[in-house]
């Protein structure tokens, strides 16, 4: 009887301690978030944050100096070039469209290609139904829309019908894998050339009206497009109504019925006496997109000839007027195949071209391969290297 007693007293005892233990607990936390003063956490704060920026500043150091070190380049950098696509003309569509056009012929877009704001350059190449090698081979090089940091590229093939069942089925194919195909409805012939270039200033001023420069260029031409970038776009930018190309002087009219650059003598008037507008040889033009909409202007009352070259860049462009800042840019193109090839392969020869023709299969990897190692430090500078060379 006298245990039991001395049992509750050590229950009792063991109860009291344990409360005095948690108390002691509380009453430690209670006093850290309370008493312990605030300056003493924002230096512990502050501390933390200096590290880190420590870090941080090593790492920037560390970076720039392996820059420095892989590159003595202390030209343009790439904010800076990408100033050159910011004040250019702007771009004014031409409105009031419900007057029926006399030549346009409709066209298919597959999806709406310039949708994410400014298009600082549209490629637009005319392509035969057939050329799909050619199609893949500037899609996988020169054209592809990701060659560059920050330039915002778009690409486009305007291509006609054909009367081949199997390759019209081939060419859809081609255009919902790629989405860079503007189906034009007429035959694909050289001689309708120039209803594709209507086709394009059309989708331009009511499709693509964000775009800054236009490059129009034939599937069977290579461009090394930094170096074309680098040395003209500093020619045009800010100046209105610009055009690059090679320029074709006071050309008489092909007589040759059968020629398909015969144009027909009436389609000029007495006093040009039988001599053709200044124009651009058309496998490569670049021009600023303010033009667009006055060059379809023009298209609705001139007459359509039937060579690309001399009606759009010609007959068209001399309607818009003597305003027009014409570039000739005849010394950095060449049509030379041997000589285009020999200078791009040859590793001591410097560039001079920017535009040289390649007809043949695989010659625009070639180029494209050649062009990666001999790119210029500007180049290395605005080209987007974790995507070359052919992945996009």
């Amino acid at each position: 009887m006298e245990v039991r007693p001395c049992i509750r007293t050590l229950i009792k005892l063991e109860a009291f301690l344990l409360y005095v233990v948690l108390w002691i607990c509380l009453m430690t936390v209670h006093f850290q978030s309370i008493f312990i003063p605030k300056h003493y956490l924002d230096q512990k704060h502050q501390m933390e944050i200096k590290t880190l920026e420590s870090t941080d500043q090593r790492n920037s150091t560390n970076h720039d100096n392996e820059r420095t070190k892989n590159s003595s380049y202390t030209g343009l950098s790439n904010t800076e070039f990408m100033g050159w696509f910011i004040n250019q003309p702007k771009f004014i569509p031409l409105s009031g469209q419900h007057r029926k056009h006399p030549h346009l012929v409709s066209y298919d877009v597959q999806k709406e290609v310039c949708h994410r704001g400014s298009v600082h350059l549209l490629i637009y190449i005319h392509s035969a139904p057939e050329n799909v090698d050619k199609r893949n081979d500037i899609r996988n090089t020169w054209g592809g829309v990701h060659n560059f940091k920050s330039l915002y590229v778009e690409r486009v093939f305007l291509i006609g019908e054909t009367t081949d069942k199997h390759l019209t089925e081939a060419v859809e194919r081609e255009r919902k894998d790629n989405d860079d195909i503007i189906r034009c409805h007429f035959i694909d012939t050289v001689r309708n050339l120039s209803l594709k270039a209507l086709a394009l200033l059309d989708f331009v001023n009511n499709r693509c009206q964000q775009a800054k420069y236009i490059l129009k260029v034939d599937d069977d031409i290579f461009v090394n497009i930094y170096s074309l970038i680098e040395k003209f776009i500093p020619q045009i930018m800010k100046k209105p109504k610009s055009v690059v190309c090679q320029g074709k002087y006071k050309h008489k009219l092909v007589s040759d019925r059968n020629s398909k650059w015969y144009i027909p003598p009436e389609m000029l008037l007495d006093s040009d006496k039988g001599i053709l507008p200044t124009f651009c040889s058309g496998y490569l033009v670049l021009f600023s997109s303010d033009l667009v909409p006055l060059l379809l202007n023009a298209s609705y009352t001139s007459p359509l000839v039937p060579v690309d070259d001399v009606y759009l860049f010609g007959f068209l462009l001399k309607a818009v007027g003597t305003s027009v800042n014409f570039v000739d840019g005849s010394e950095s193109f060449t049509l030379n195949q041997e000589q285009g090839m020999s200078e791009y392969q040859d590793k001591k020869r410097p560039l001079e071209h920017c535009v040289v023709t390649a007809p043949d299969k695989g010659m625009h990897e070639i180029l494209w391969g050649n062009t990666l190692d001999k790119i210029t430090p500007f180049g290395k500078e605005i080209m987007n290297q974790k995507l070359l060379p052919f992945e996009y």
